[in-house]
């Protein structure tokens, strides 16, 4: 495994002054058996009058925060300790029509899974 330390910043910087804002923002990462997180450690200026620590659908931490007193900046900051291995590489037997008819065809509990990656968008036209 190889130790990490990741410092990610956004700021944000408004032309007048922001009354109200809510934010959301992914920056933790999760756990998996190739990745340990021993640390992550948020930043926020100014200081949220509201937040909190949720899990989205795909197992991501997700911080909700509001800010509700005028401002004209935002920091964002987090710092991660995490370390990492490298998996083996997968070796795909399935070839891709079958992956793509099983998708097709998937009903229940996988359709649920997969719809999110098989919706239509602008940039993902059905064909």
């Amino acid at each position: 495994m190889t130790r990490f330390r990741v410092v990610h910043r956004t700021e944000y910087a408004y032309g007048r002054s922001m009354a109200d804002g809510f934010t959301s923002v992914h920056l933790a990462p999760r756990g998996t058996p190739a990745q340990v997180v021993h640390s992550v450690a948020l930043r926020i200026e100014p200081q949220p009058d509201e937040m909190e620590h949720v899990t989205d659908q795909f197992g991501n931490a997700v911080t909700l925060l509001a800010v509700h007193r005028p401002h004209t900046a935002l920091l964002l900051e987090s710092v991660i300790e995490v370390d990492v291995s490298v998996p083996p590489t997968p070796v795909a037997d399935t070839p891709w029509e079958a992956v793509v008819a099983a998708a097709a065809g998937a009903s229940g509990a996988l359709a649920c899974d997969l719809g999110p990656y098989l919706a239509h968008t602008d940039q993902t036209p059905f064909v």
